[in-house]
């Protein structure tokens, strides 16, 4: 996180992407998405991309989070993990064949 600035500097460099529990876990404030300490890190990275013209990105995994996210000013925001995605719709169709079966 404090450097930042020199790695969105660097020639080549497309983007930069904060990984919200890495980052707080590494500031020793896990998951605790409000806190000043951790949106000024968020800031400042994010900033530092801004500064260079680098593309901005970072993770959310329920709609709350989304929402808070899109907050921040990023690019994109990547909305899951393909191993919950995979599951989910694992999930759904477990439910419709079992509906099928049931209805049938």
């Amino acid at each position: 996180m404090e450097n930042a600035a020199d790695i969105a500097a660097v020639d080549g460099i497309d983007g930069v992407f904060v990984g919200p529990l890495d980052l707080s876990l590494s500031m020793d404030c896990f998951g605790e998405w409000e806190s000043d300490e951790f949106l000024a890190a968020v800031e400042a990275v994010f900033s530092a991309a801004r500064a260079e013209g680098v593309t901005t990105g970072t993770l959310a995994t329920s709609a709350a989070e989304r929402e808070q996210r899109l907050e921040w000013d990023v690019d994109y925001v990547a909305t899951g993990v393909d191993l919950m995605h995979l599951a989910r719709g694992l999930s759904e169709t477990l439910e419709h064949s079992r509906d099928v079966v049931d209805s049938g």
